[in-house]
């Protein structure tokens, strides 16, 4: 098992009962030959062992029906060092401990150790807290959806208006001094001189949203800068510099974590799903994520396209995107952006939240993935399949297909 404690707990197993196999040989020599000394010696030797290794499981498992924060925090030390962050920022693990603790509870992996470390590193410290509300009027609470990443934070603008705030890196490294700093204002321009600040995300964001049409469904975004000065001693380790964060508008959660919509609904939602991708790619960009923990969806239920963290600019080289929903053509290894790719992971989206509503939500992977992709021959055999399902509208299924082919994509 991962979690260190109960693999400790199989090894001491693994020791009693091989102790024990000794003890039967030992008990058998012996009764053959009761007073040899040596044999005698051995045995209890072996007695001993046993009750020792007993004895040290218990406390182990003491530990387990039990811990506290600090047992947790530790087990997440081990895994971090499996996962070979051996030296894990003490301010960054409390953070952890203080603001995430419901997933340091859960991590129970190398892997979700170290994506909880990496969430964790992003989040702001007390300094740059304090910085954001001096600089762009944000006070800063815990995870906006306490089981996403924790780099999507809540926080309060004025007038007490709830927005989310996504921390962002790199900064632009300055050698700013503390008057430039105090003076500094968060900016949101798309002119602004700290444009570098933020990387690739930040400037999909800003084409994206700047100057955006209300009526287009993305979500309601601008990036925010500000400073770092050399006096604000940094105890996660950011060094001096102009960092970036992404503000939106606070929304109820997203498709994935909400009950499957109405089938009725879901055309609806779809030609809004159309009009965001349309007005992405008419920017020169490709989304590059489109599922449905990237679609937000607000009090009236209106869905909204959003984070940009896998977009590029149209042609340019893909540098992430989530391979269950995308065509294997995406995953070779110099494969380049282009809008089909949006298009086909739209309608694996939808077509799994049409999964979703019929009951076969759970088999949305056996029907749809063929090794870590979702070719377009699988989308459309699950739609075939959904034919014979008497719930599903032929009008929904054919827009379905008809946005599959738009273009194909292998």
């Amino acid at each position: 098992m991962a979690d260190p404690i109960n693999r400790r707990l199989k090894s001491l197993d693994a020791e009693v009962k091989d102790r024990e196999t000794e003890l039967k040989a030992a008990e058998e020599k012996l009764s053959n030959n009761p007073s040899n000394t040596s044999l005698l010696a051995e045995r209890n030797r072996l007695v001993e062992d046993i009750a020792d290794l007993k004895a040290r499981r218990s406390k182990l498992e003491d530990r387990l029906s039990g811990p506290g924060p600090q047992d947790y925090l530790q087990r997440l030390r081990g895994l971090l060092e499996e996962a070979h962050i051996d030296r894990p920022n003490e301010a960054i693990l409390q953070l952890i401990v203080r603001r995430l603790s419901s997933r340091l509870l859960a991590a129970s992996t190398k892997e979700a150790a170290r994506d909880l470390y990496e969430d964790a590193k992003l989040m702001p410290g007390p300094s740059t807290e304090a910085l954001l509300k001096e600089q762009a009027g944000l006070t800063v609470g815990g995870p906006a959806f306490p089981d996403a990443s924790s780099s999507l934070l809540v926080a309060m603008g004025t007038g007490s208006c709830p927005c989310v705030l996504k921390m962002l890196l790199p900064p632009l490294l300055t050698n700013v001094d503390s008057a430039a700093a105090a003076s500094g204002e968060a900016s949101n321009s798309a002119a602004t001189p700290n444009c570098a600040a933020g990387g690739p995300e930040a400037a999909a964001c800003r084409a994206l949203c700047h100057g955006k049409p209300a009526t287009v469904p993305l979500v309601d975004a601008k990036v925010i800068t500000f400073t770092l000065g050399k006096e604000h001693a940094s105890t996660h380790g950011r060094c001096p510099g102009v960092y970036a964060a992404i503000q939106m508008q606070y929304y109820i959660s997203t498709v994935a974590r909400l009950p499957p919509a109405y089938l009725q609904e879901i055309p609806a939602m779809m030609e809004r799903m159309v009009e965001a991708l349309e007005w992405i790619h008419r920017k020169g960009f490709v989304h590059m994520d489109v599922k449905a923990d990237n679609i937000f969806v607000d009090a009236a239920g209106r869905w909204w396209l959003g984070d940009f963290g896998s977009a590029v600019p149209k042609g340019s080289a893909i540098t992430s995107t989530t391979r269950w929903f995308a065509p294997p053509a995406a995953a070779k290894a110099a494969a380049t952006a282009v809008p089909e790719y949006d298009w086909h992971m739209l309608a694996v989206a939808l077509v799994i939240e049409v999964l979703r509503r019929v009951g076969l939500g759970h088999k949305w992977q056996e029907m749809l993935v063929e090794g870590s992709c979702t070719p377009r021959a699988n989308i459309l055999a699950t739609l075939e399949h959904l034919r014979q399902h008497s719930k599903v509208d032929e009008a929904l299924l054919a827009s379905l297909s008809d946005l599959v082919d738009r273009p194909k994509v292998s």
